[in-house]
């Protein structure tokens, strides 16, 4: 007994729809904190906005197949109707390619921003290649599936001999399995590294917890393999690929949610400080209104420090301004207020296992150094 491939066409709207509005909701956050909270945007954000507008136009693109073709037995639709819904199929494949590729050189890239390790870096643009070549291959084959083209939307000229066409069964299989398999050396890479850092077992976890939210796009890339697979071998392909079209949705909007969450730690830092800060407090960053005047933080400790090139600078620096007003300073340097009263005294040192050097940057106020100028 074959796989069937139905789902409603009210579940396939639904989804993709839901999803999308996560998906644009998401980049809309992050956006906004790169470029007006923390202010340094990167290529990774540029080619996020790129796969939000592919998702975009998959969502247009399945909607129309809904409305046309989708659910419905091929036999009850007109010459006219399956025309016009293979070509939203014909759309929505070229699309849903460009999209992943744009999610995952996002993806890749964001680690580059994060990991300066010198091996993991060689990884990411391994990677980087990789994902090219095969959304390349993807993406052209998707064009000239058929010769001549017209051939994939109007079944009757390869009936006719007058056209050719690869194999669906054979084409769509290889680039899911593919598919599958960059998504899980995507989501796995920067496992190893999160673990070699030296910090509570609990951030190592919720850190890992966060990078490790891409294994869910592998789950759903598993899934619509099997909806691909029934709706390659099926008489009745207009019927039973609403599975297929709802999960290629899922995948890619999922993809870019799971993307943009690493980035929206500032934007929940300003707007639930409290929240976000009482773990920062609890590990060793002092109260409000307080201030190291020498010495080390206690989180920049020698016998505490982070192993490899990861910064300590990802929890906001928060003080009190001459109005008593709570000011932070985020990983980039930004300060949400200029009239700090306080002495705020950061050490970071980085260190490295291959026994790179290592670097000390200190972060002094100015008038720190002047009181003690004067002092001497």
């Amino acid at each position: 007994m074959g796989v069937s491939g139905y789902a409603s066409p009210q579940s396939v709207i639904g989804v993709t729809i839901t999803f999308l509005v996560i998906a644009v909701l998401a980049v809309a956050l992050r956006l906004w904190t790169r470029f007006f909270i923390v202010r340094h945007p990167g290529f990774d954000d540029l080619f996020i906005a790129g796969a939000v507008l592919c998702t975009i136009g998959l969502a247009i693109c399945t909607c129309v197949e809904v409305k046309i073709s989708i659910g419905r037995h091929i036999w009850t639709l007109s010459p006219e109707e399956g025309i016009a819904g293979n070509k939203a199929l014909y759309a929505s494949i070229a699309i849903y390619n460009i999209g992943l590729l744009c999610t995952k050189w996002s993806i890749l890239i964001q680690y580059l921003r994060i990991f300066p390790q010198k091996g993991f870096r060689v990884a990411c643009y391994v990677m980087l290649a990789v994902c090219l070549i095969y959304a390349s291959w993807c993406f052209w084959n998707a064009l000239f599936f058929c010769s001549p083209v017209k051939a994939f939307w109007d079944p009757t000229i390869v009936a006719a001999g007058e056209g050719t066409c690869f194999s669906r069964e054979a084409v769509w299989f290889a680039n899911a399995g593919i598919n599958i398999v960059t998504d899980c050396i995507i989501a796995a890479l920067p496992i190893p590294m999160l673990n070699k850092l030296n910090i509570s077992k609990r951030q190592k976890i919720a850190l890992m917890a966060v990078f490790a939210l891409g294994g869910f796009t592998c789950i759903i890339s598993v899934l619509r393999l099997v909806s691909v697979y029934a709706v390659t071998n099926t008489d009745d392909p207009t019927y039973n690929n609403g599975r297929a079209a709802l999960w290629s949705a899922l995948e890619i909007n999922i993809a870019i949610i799971c993307s943009c969450i690493p980035t929206l730690k500032s934007i929940a830092t300003r707007f639930f400080p409290r929240i976000f800060s009482t773990q920062a407090q609890s590990e060793g960053t002092p109260p409000y209104g307080q201030s190291y005047v020498s010495g080390r933080a206690p989180y920049s400790d020698p016998g505490k420090r982070l192993q490899g090139n990861f910064s300590a600078f990802q929890r906001p620096i928060i003080g009190r301004g001459s109005d008593n007003a709570e000011i932070h300073l985020d990983q980039f340097g930004e300060r949400s207020r200029r009239d700090i009263k306080v002495v705020t005294v950061v050490d970071q040192e980085v260190e490295e296992r291959s026994g790179e050097s290592s670097s000390t940057r200190n972060l002094v106020d100015s008038e720190s150094l002047r009181r003690t100028s004067e002092e001497r």
